[in-house]
């Protein structure tokens, strides 16, 4: 039977009076006050995932115990993955959960079967604890960079993710989980190396789950479960896995190279040394961009989003990162607006339209969309007008672009 609330509320009441914890103690603990606390023991208000797992540490117990479920004898691995995530508790939930664990241990079963000698898994990075942000970050950076080195990836889009994972002898599923999870990295005897990631979200979050996952799998190999979630974001080896995802997907030199083949990534000035063999002196000179021409848009963000398959937000706060942008580029490119017109940019030439070798119907999609690009790039710049936009746009001939949309892209990169 799942646990109720009732049975939730009576056992949190005689684990907190077993403790000799009072109710206002405990209301401190959590940041609530203590008739919030009796209402939960009374079974009155119902009890958060969080802070379930607070009252849990404060009272010296499993939450597991508290919530009163049933579990598999001797099944550790059930009783840790709960213990960090109650909200798996949920009876659909734990379903599918037990599903994608016993495919697991039936592909564990049958290569004991086989003879097959159980694989370790991709190398473990043995780091020092990160002490602070910055050390996660740095970190994790480092690893992603030694990773695609290692797998001989140079600076290319990754394909397939979890493919890539799976190469690695990691067990890679899907699973319909609660929102608030991303995913979950599982490393034990009963199910060999694994990482699930919620069939609810995006496919482009689903990568960067998969890429996050698998920086636990590089990292904490020691722990058994490690769950991510909106409730432990904060955690410096978080922190450090989503360093390396960013960092693993969307590498420098390759969000470097998209950049430098639409002209932008570089400072408006620079200087230029040049050594003269016949003075033995330097000749100087100073090269300036075009005003205006160095400004990311929202469909620069787009363009490096979609080839990397990412989401439009990883990108912006990579090319932070890699100070392309400043904060307030990156405040305006995060705006509703921007973000809009990025969604509805990307949607005028959405994979359907493209047939298994990457070309549209009509074999001239790619270029059309660069046209597109590169007409909103000079109503920018105000090298074109309304009118020449205009009539690109019915040169185009693309049924979903007409000239008033073509200019409303083009307004929301000024």
């Amino acid at each position: 039977m799942p646990p109720d609330r009732d049975t939730i509320a009576r056992n949190l009441r005689d684990a907190r009076e077993n403790s000799g914890i009072s109710q206002q103690t405990a209301a401190d603990h959590l940041g609530l006050s203590r008739t919030l606390i009796a209402q939960i023991e009374l079974g009155n208000r119902p009890v958060s995932a969080d802070e379930l797992t607070k009252l849990a540490g404060l009272y010296g117990q499993a939450v597991v115990d508290l919530v009163g479920a049933d579990f598999p004898s001797g099944d550790e691995l059930l009783l840790v993955l709960f213990d960090l995530a109650p909200e798996l508790l949920a009876r659909t939930a734990r379903r599918r959960l037990d599903d994608v664990l016993t495919l697991c241990r039936e592909a564990m079963a049958l290569e004991r079967t086989l003879g097959r000698i159980p694989q370790s898994g991709p190398p473990h990075y043995a780091l020092s604890a990160p002490r602070t942000a910055a050390d996660a970050i740095a970190q994790g950076e480092q690893v992603a960079g030694q990773e695609r080195q290692r797998l001989g990836l140079g600076s290319v889009p990754l394909g397939s993710v979890s493919d890539l994972i799976a190469s690695q002898a990691v067990r890679t599923s899907f699973v319909d989980l609660p929102d608030d999870l991303s995913g979950v990295f599982l490393r034990h005897e009963s199910v060999g190396t694994a990482i699930l990631v919620n069939l609810r979200h995006a496919n482009a979050r689903r990568r960067y789950s998969y890429a996050h996952e698998y920086g636990h799998a590089l990292f904490d190999r020691e722990r058994s479960v490690v769950v991510t979630k909106r409730g432990n974001a904060s955690e410096l080896m978080e922190k450090r896995a989503n360093a390396f995802a960013s960092a693993f997907l969307l590498p420098a030199a390759g969000v470097g190279e998209v950049l430098a083949a639409i002209g932008k990534g570089h400072p408006s000035r620079r200087a230029h040394i040049v050594f003269d063999v016949a003075t033995e002196e330097a000749i100087r000179a100073e090269v300036r961009s075009a005003p205006g021409s160095q400004t990311i848009t929202f469909q620069d963000v787009a363009a490096i989003s979609g080839r990397f398959g990412t989401s439009y937000q990883a990108v912006v706060y990579r090319l932070l990162t890699l100070t392309v942008l400043s904060e307030s580029d990156a405040k305006a490119l995060l705006s509703q607006r921007s973000r809009a017109a990025a969604k509805q940019s990307a949607a005028l030439f959405h994979a359907d339209l493209k047939d298994r070798t990457g070309r549209g119907p009509d074999g001239a999609l790619e270029l059309k969309e660069e046209i597109v690009h590169l007409a909103i790039e000079g109503y920018r710049r105000q090298v074109i007008d309304k009118p020449a936009l205009a009539g690109i746009a019915a040169k185009l001939q693309l049924p979903q672009l007409s000239a008033a949309k073509l200019l409303e892209l083009a307004e929301a990169a000024r």
